[in-house]
């Protein structure tokens, strides 16, 4: 398969399934890997020549792991773009120490999966830890991070907060850029940052418009 999808890459010509004749295509690649491919081509599982040919641009996504600061903005973007409807609009404390211990091997994927299930299961407005299936929750409290002070952890929406404000600073205060960079509205960046105390800036739509800056 691999040398045939070469030969398409280099060729752009295929045979349909059951055909002689090539069709001329004109088609971009975009490829994903839960390996280290330059690993695999060093010991033969995958071509060297495919690896060059498709490594154009390659960007390297970080486990849901090593980003566990991501989670508390994932849960409420899952939470409002695919279940705008339900009346669940919050997350226990309890439940945001059990998902930052865990590590999460299904990546984010996993994340969203549990948090259906657990929408579909609640009842009320906020998801509760009697919602995390028991062999993820015995997981993470067994795990190192089971020590941390839930005290110390920001609330769902102060953390979301925090992550939509450093995402505005880093775009030098572009609320549209903003927005486009998180697939939300632009009234959801200034939402999630009014209610969290942070003065927002005029949206200009222009590259120096200014950061935000926090009340407290």
């Amino acid at each position: 398969m691999q040398a045939k999808l070469l030969r398409v890459l280099q060729d752009g010509r295929v045979v349909r399934i059951g055909g002689y004749r090539p069709v001329q295509v004109d088609v971009q690649i975009i490829a994903a890997a839960n390996q280290d491919l330059m690993q695999e081509v060093e010991n033969g599982g995958f071509r060297e020549d495919l690896y060059y040919r498709l490594n154009v641009i390659h960007i390297k996504l970080p486990p849901l792991r090593d980003r566990k600061e991501d989670i508390p903005f994932l849960v409420r973007c899952f939470i409002e773009t695919n279940h705008a409807e339900s009346p669940v609009r919050d997350v226990g404390e309890e439940v945001l120490r059990i998902f930052l211990a865990y590590d999460w091997p299904g990546n984010v994927r996993q994340l969203y999966n549990i948090l259906e299930r657990m929408i579909i299961l609640a009842d009320g407005r906020a998801l509760t830890r009697d919602l995390i299936p028991d062999e993820i929750a015995r997981n993470a409290e067994n795990s190192v991070y089971a020590a941390f002070d839930t005290k110390k952890i920001d609330t769902l929406a102060l953390a979301s907060a925090k992550y939509v404000n450093n995402v505005l600073l880093e775009l030098n205060g572009n609320v549209k850029r903003t927005a486009e960079n998180l697939r939300v509205s632009r009234a959801t960046v200034y939402r999630i940052l009014k209610n969290a105390g942070y003065d927002m800036p005029p949206d200009r739509g222009r590259k120096n418009a200014g950061g935000a800056k926090s009340n407290g």
